[in-house]
C-alpha cells in the first residue's frame, strides 16, 4: 500500500482538522515524525506532530488552546479534547523549508513526511527503507545530530526497546564517541528517555546497546560495570544484565520497572566484601533503595513516584521472603502498604524469574508466596494503623493523656501485636488490653 494512503486511513479526526485549519490560512502543512514512523510499521500513532512555514505566533492565533513549549525551535502544541498536537515552524517557506527541518532530524525513521491535503510521501533520506530493516541510522552526519543534542544517544537506546531497531555501524561509531556530551543534558529529559526505554520490550538489548556505547557510564555511573566495552551477553557483567532481565521480566508499569532496574544497586556481598558492581551479589535492599533514592532525586524525580520506586525497592521480596512466617508476611505487607502490594508481588517474581531463566516461568515457591499474600490480605489482618479496632481518641480517654507521641507509640505497639496475632483485633479486647498493660 503506498505510504499517503497508508497514513490517510489513519489519521484522528482532530488532527485532521488542525491541519485543515491551517491550510485554509494559507500555509502549507504536513505531518512529521513519529506518527508518521509507527503508522507505517503498522502501529498505533500515539504522538502527532506536524509542520508548517506559517510563524509559531501565527499558529497560536488559529487555535484557541495552546502551549508554547519550544518557542527557541519554534514549536508550539495545540491541544485538542483527546491530545497535544505539537507544531514546528520549518525555517524557510514551502518544501525547501520542510526539507531543512528534516535535515535537522535525529534518525532516518524520524525524518519522513506526509503532506495535507496532497497526500504526498517525502522521505528525502531513506527512512522507510531504514524501517524495513530495522535500522537506525542518523540523518546526514551522525556525529553532528549527536552534538547538537547528546540526548539523542540515550533516545537510540529506547528506540532499540520500543521498536526493535538496530544502530547502524556509522550511527554507533558516533553514538559512542558523542555520549559524553550527555551530562551536559538537563535531568528531567534523562529521566524521561530512560523511563520510555525501561517501558518497552527489548529493554535487555537496549541496555545492552547502551553500556557498549557510553550512555550508561554517564548517566547512570551506579550501574556502570566498568568491564571494558564487550557486550554484556557476549562477556558478561552480570548485574547489569540481570537488572535489564527482571524489568523485561516486570509488567510494563513506571514503578515497577524503575524499581526493577534498581534493586540490585547495593555493591557488597555477604561478609561486606566490597566488589565491582560487574558482580552479582546477594540483594540489599537497604543499600539498593538509597542508590535508588540518589538517582532519582538527581533525575528531578517528582516526589511522589520516587517514594514508590524507592518504597519497592526498599521492602522488596527476596529468595528468603518465601520462608517467611504469616506474621512475618503480615508485617512487610503492612511496612510495603496496601496500595503497591501488585508492584510488589510482580518485582519479586520478575526478579525471581531472571535469576532461574526466563523461559522456565515463574518457580513455584513465589507461587506459593503469591498465594499466601492474596490469602493474609482476604483474611483483613489490619494492614494499616488506621485500622484497628480502637483510634487515638480511644487511647486518650483510657489512659488519660494528651495528644503527641505517646499516643502514637501505643497505636504501634498495638498494631504489632494484632499483626502477631489478627484474632486480637476486636474492640473490646484492645480496650481492655489497653486498661491492664498501660493504665497506671
Amino acid at each position: 500500500m503506498p505510504a499517503g494512503t497508508l497514513l490517510a486511513n489513519s489519521i484522528p479526526k482532530d488532527v485532521l482538522e488542525a491541519m485543515e485549519r491551517i491550510r485554509k490560512a494559507g500555509h502549507p502543512v504536513w505531518i512529521v515524525g513519529g506518527a508518521l514512523r509507527d503508522s507505517l510499521l503498522g502501529h498505533e500513532a500515539k504522538d502527532w506532530d506536524l509542520a508548517t512555514d506559517a510563524a509559531p505566533e501565527r499558529v497560536a492565533a488559529l487555535f484557541p488552546r495552546v502551549v508554547p513549549i519550544g518557542l527557541r525551535h519554534g514549536t508550539i502544541q495545540i491541544l485538542t479534547p483527546f491530545r497535544g498536537i505539537e507544531v514546528t515552524t520549518v525555517p524557510s517557506p514551502g518544501v525547501e523549508g520542510l526539507l531543512g527541518d528534516l535535515a535537522r532530524r535525529d534518525f532516518t525513521v524520524n525524518a519522513m513526511a506526509w503532506s495535507y491535503p496532497e497526500a504526498d510521501f517525502l522521505d528525502p533520506h531513506g527512512g522507510r527503507q531504514d524501517l524495513q530493516h530495522g535500522l537506525l541510522r542518523g540523518v546526514g552526519s551522525p556525529v553532528l545530530r549527536f552534538r547538537e543534542d547528546p540526548l539523542r544517544t540515550l533516545r537510540a537506546g529506547r528506540f532499540v526497546s520500543t521498536h526493535g531497531f538496530r544502530p547502524d555501524d556509522e550511527t554507533f561509531a558516533a553514538l559512542q564517541q558523542e555520549a559524553v556530551g550527555l551530562p551536559r543534558v538537563a535531568a528531567e529529559r534523562i529521566r524521561e528517555e530512560w523511563v520510555r526505554l525501561l517501558l518497552g520490550h527489548g529493554v535487555v538489548e537496549a541496555v545492552d546497546w547502551m553500556q557498549r556505547g557510553g550512555v550508561i557510564r554517564e548517566t547512570l555511573p551506579e550501574m556502570h560495570p566498568g568491564t571494558g566495552e564487550g557486550s554484556f551477553m557476549d562477556d558478561p557483567s552480570p548485574a547489569l544484565l540481570h537488572a535489564a532481565q527482571t524489568v523485561q521480566c516486570s509488567p510494563a508499569r513506571m514503578s515497577v520497572r524503575l524499581a526493577a532496574f534498581f534493586h540490585n544497586l547495593n555493591r557488597s556481598c555477604s561478609g561486606g566484601a566490597e566488589v565491582p558492581v560487574s558482580a552479582v551479589c546477594p540483594t540489599d535492599p537497604e543499600r539498593s533503595s538509597r542508590a535508588a533514592e540518589k538517582i532519582l532525586a538527581r533525575w528531578k524525580t517528582s516526589a511522589r513516584d520516587g517514594r514508590s520506586v524507592v518504597s519497592l525497592v526498599a521492602h522488596q521480596l527476596t529468595t528468603a521472603s518465601c520462608n517467611w512466617t504469616d506474621a512475618e508476611l503480615r508485617r512487610a505487607m503492612s511496612r510495603g502498604g496496601r496500595g503497591m502490594l501488585e508492584d510488589w508481588m510482580d518485582l519479586g517474581e520478575a526478579h525471581a524469574v531472571a535469576l532461574s531463566g526466563r523461559s522456565s516461568g515463574v518457580p513455584a515457591q513465589w507461587l506459593g508466596l503469591r498465594r499466601r499474600i492474596l490469602e493474609q490480605l482476604q483474611a483483613g489482618f489490619p494492614m494499616d494503623i488506621r485500622e484497628l479496632a480502637v483510634n487515638g481518641l480511644d487511647v486518650m480517654r483510657i489512659l488519660g493523656i494528651p495528644p503527641g507521641e505517646t499516643v502514637g507509640r501505643v497505636l504501634g505497639d498495638l498494631h504489632e501485636r494484632v499483626i502477631e496475632d489478627p484474632t486480637m483485633n476486636r474492640r473490646n479486647f484492645l480496650m481492655d488490653f489497653l486498661t491492664k498493660a498501660y493504665h497506671k
